[in-house]
Parts: C-alpha cells; sequence; structure tokens
C-alpha cells in the first residue's frame, strides 16, 4: 500500500474511532490524532486531509443494484467540523448493546467485546456505559457458551445448504453441571433444522427428527460437536409459516398448533396483550371477562395457563382443559401433602 492509501485510511481510523453526531472533528484535530495515534514524526498538511475528506464524501455514494449505499459511512461537515456517520442509527445499536447486556447465555468477556464492536460502529465506546449491568455476569467462561458462536455458524450454514446435523445434547443437573441428556455417556442426535429462534434470552433450533413429523426446538447452548452432514433435510409443507407458528409459542416445546380459546378475568388483559401482542385475537364477554382465541401447540401453552390458574377458565379443547384440571389438582396435593 503506497504512502497516500495508507494517510487517506489512517484519516478514515480516525474519523470512524472519535468522531460522530456529538463530537465533531476539524482538520486539525484529525491531524493531531492521525499523528498520535500511529506515531508519525510529524502531522500531515492541511492540504493532504482536506483531499482525503473529499474523496471520503464521494465514496458515500447509492449503486442501483444495491439498496444501501457501497461505503457504508456518510461524512457529515457541519461548518469546518466533520463526523461519520454509520448506516446504523445510535438507538439501533444501544437496542442491539442492551440485547447483548441482558442476555444470561453470553459471559462477560464476550458481552465486553461485542459491546465495543458494537459501538465502534457509530463512533462510540458503550463499555463503561454497560459495565454495571455486564459486571454481575459470570466471570468463568463456561466452555459450552465459549462455543456458542460456532454453533451459530455451523448451524446456520447447515440451514443454508439444507443439510441434516449430527451433535451432542446436554442438560443440568443438581451440580448445576452439563451432563448428556439421557443420561447415558453420550446422546448423539441428528436433526433436521429449519430454523434459528432467538426467544426466551436464548437461541432455539427448530427442528424435525428423521421420519417425525412434530417440531421440535432445542436449546442451541447445549449443543456440542455439531457436524454438518451429506444428507439432505425433509422440505416443510409449502404452506408453513414460520412467524405464524412461533409467534404464540409460548414455552419452545413445539408440538402441533390448533386453535386454543379461554375466558380471563379482565385484571389480566395488560399481560394477555403484553405477551401476545396487540394483534392477539380478544373478544369481551361482559364486564369482568374476556376471550381469549390463539394459535398454539398445547404443550407450548400449558404452564402459561398455569401461572394465571386464579383468572383463566373455559378452557379448549376438552383435553387441554382436563389435562390442566389434573395438573392443578396434583399441585393442591403436593403443597397439602407438604404442609403437614
Amino acid at each position: 500500500m503506497d504512502s497516500h492509501s495508507t494517510y487517506l485510511l489512517y484519516t478514515l481510523l480516525v474519523l470512524k474511532k472519535y468522531s460522530h453526531s456529538e463530537k465533531l472533528l476539524g482538520i486539525a484535530d484529525i491531524m493531531e490524532y492521525i499523528q498520535e495515534d500511529f506515531e508519525l514524526e510529524k502531522k500531515l498538511d492541511r492540504r493532504t486531509v482536506s483531499k482525503h475528506l473529499k474523496i471520503l464524501n464521494q465514496l458515500h455514494i447509492h449503486s442501483e443494484d444495491l439498496k444501501e449505499p457501497i461505503f457504508p459511512y456518510e461524512l457529515i461537515q457541519e461548518g469546518r467540523k466533520y463526523y461519520l456517520r454509520s448506516n446504523f442509527e445510535q438507538s439501533e445499536v444501544k437496542m442491539l448493546c442492551d440485547a447483548v447486556a441482558s442476555s444470561r447465555f453470553i459471559p462477560k468477556v464476550y458481552s465486553e467485546q461485542l459491546i465495543q464492536k458494537l459501538g465502534a460502529l457509530v463512533g462510540q465506546n458503550y463499555t463503561a456505559k454497560y459495565a454495571t449491568r455486564i459486571q454481575f455476569k459470570d466471570h468463568e467462561e463456561k466452555e459450552y457458551n465459549a462455543s456458542l458462536f460456532y454453533n451459530i455458524e455451523q448451524v446456520s450454514e447447515a440451514i443454508e445448504r439444507g443439510h441434516a446435523i449430527e451433535f451432542d445434547y446436554y442438560k443440568y443437573n443438581l451440580n448445576k453441571e452439563l451432563i448428556p441428556f439421557n443420561g447415558t455417556d453420550c446422546d448423539r442426535r441428528k436433526v433436521y433444522p429449519y430454523y434459528l429462534i432467538w426467544t426466551l434470552n436464548h437461541y432455539y433450533v427448530m427442528c424435525r427428527y428423521e421420519d417425525y413429523e412434530k417440531d421440535y426446538f432445542l436449546r442451541l447452548d447445549k449443543m456440542k460437536n455439531i457436524d454438518i452432514l451429506k444428507q439432505k433435510v425433509d422440505p416443510l409443507p409449502a404452506d408453513f409459516d414460520i412467524h405464524t407458528y412461533t409467534r404464540n409459542q409460548v414455552f419452545m416445546f413445539g408440538g402441533t398448533s390448533e386453535p386454543i380459546r379461554f375466558r380471563c378475568k379482565i385484571s389480566i388483559l395488560g399481560p394477555v396483550i403484553d405477551f401476545f401482542g396487540e394483534d392477539v385475537e380478544i373478544r369481551s364477554l361482559d364486564e369482568e371477562h374476556f376471550q381469549v382465541r390463539i394459535e398454539t401447540s398445547q404443550q407450548s401453552i400449558f404452564y402459561w395457563l398455569v401461572q394465571y390458574a386464579g383468572s383463566i377458565d373455559q378452557i379448549e379443547p376438552v383435553e387441554l382443559r382436563e389435562r390442566y384440571i389434573e395438573q392443578l389438582k396434583t399441585a393442591l396435593h403436593m403443597n397439602e401433602e407438604g404442609a403437614e
């Protein structure tokens, strides 16, 4: 790389690192940062930096074939000062940082690194801003957490290629250790992966086992030793809609979606809308009650219904209501026996 190209890159890196909408840089500031960061014997002259700024301004052009600019930053000039504006808005980056900081499965060290990288997209260092929120995360870099990003890459590649995967599957024991799920020395599984889904603060792989049409959701962070196989997956039905299917999956138990109805007290209207969204189908019955209708599986909705046991009745279909009643009887019996 010739010196002219090198110095142009220095100008870009300085603007990317130090400038943002609340901190504009003049040419003199850019010259000083370049000399300090790259340990130059003398500063670049103003004419050179001015030429760099003109080139960077011309780079933010749109291609007719692309929706986004070829150069992912726009040089903004206000008076005699400049800053690089990313295609990302600060609010968008902050939202992503919030997700990283709040995630329980991304350990402390990865959270810090990801937040630093995300902040750099908009010329900010958010590490200190989120330090308090991530300091309580597990300091130990657990092996299964460390392999999560590799797992994401492997499963994503398999889904894109339409190939089956094979892996070891794990669960926790009472010592909070991951052990093979079936209790043996190894629980090796082969599935057809279809979607990676982020919900309930975890990644799940929506998949099917060979020769079974039932959908399963397996935790990505509890998979190890993922291999992509040559075997092609069986396609999902042509009318399968992942958004409709997962929208009302309360817990990721899979199963066949079907119409579920239940009557609620008006006091839980807020929680119902908060959880199922503003497009949930509800119908007023009287001043004290409303009915909910959703499309989901009985396995998924069951424990959500149980947690609002004192506010829900008239559950349909009948087999779900009967299972619900038996669960409440069992809970009552266990707690009465335990109290004696």
